[in-house]
């Protein structure tokens, strides 16, 4: 599979190795109809296949991002799954940060640059 947009370098991963702003505020910046036919998903009236893997962003630092998913990209992943763990955002009642590794919006802009799609589950705990 071709690097895909943003992708721009090839990395080596040896075979040990672990591959592991927003409709303002959370990165939406269009709409896509999703439907299925009971066989198949189509997108935008298109079959498509998704080959999901799963990354957590607040565990790899910002800086490091592209590069993991374009590891995945290179992977033949088409799709991003991750779990938003609402308290890595809420550390505390009412104290919000949305600052670095926390950029949610970022994230997910930075999923949609590189072609890919999202998976966003969303919840208080994993």
């Amino acid at each position: 599979m071709r690097p895909g947009p943003g992708c721009n370098r090839q990395y080596r991963v040896s075979p040990a190795s672990n591959i592991n702003r927003r409709k303002q505020s959370i990165g939406v910046k269009q709409v896509m109809s999703v439907a299925t036919d009971g066989i198949q998903l189509k997108i935008d009236g298109v079959p498509r296949f998704l080959y999901a893997g799963d990354f957590s962003y607040g565990r790899s630092p910002r800086r490091a991002w592209r590069k993991h998913l374009c590891l995945m990209r290179q992977a033949g992943i088409n799709c991003v799954s991750f779990y938003c763990v609402w308290r890595f955002h809420e550390p505390e009642d009412n104290v919000w940060d949305f600052a670095d590794n926390h950029d949610i919006g970022a994230f997910i802009d930075l999923i949609a640059e590189l072609g890919m799609k999202v998976i966003f589950r969303m919840g208080p705990f994993i």
